[in-house]
């Protein structure tokens, strides 16, 4: 049998009041839980205030070893140039649906 992942989609509500951070790493250490089996499912609109900051956090978190994924990226008035770099396709699963 393969590796079982699991996706979590983390809604903007929770991306700006919960630590997101210590909360999935310490989740993942207290039930031995492989990052790299992890999927976090955030939307465009959850990052685009504070920018650079969630960015920091997203990179924390894929440096961590959870996956990052990206909904609704450019579908909306949210739209932003810093997320059209190459370098940040490479690093994060974008799903534009």
């Amino acid at each position: 049998m393969g590796h079982l992942h699991l996706s979590v989609n983390i809604s903007p509500k929770d991306f700006y009041n919960v630590d997101i951070y210590k909360t999935f790493t310490g989740l993942a250490q207290k039930y031995g839980i492989d990052p790299r089996n992890l999927k976090l499912e955030i939307t465009e609109t959850a990052i685009m205030e504070g920018l650079i900051r969630q960015l920091i956090l997203l990179e924390l978190l894929r440096n961590y070893g959870f996956e990052i994924e990206i909904d609704d990226i450019f579908q909306g008035y949210y739209y932003s140039k810093p997320l059209m770099s190459n370098d940040f396709e490479e690093k994060y699963h974008i799903n534009s649906y």
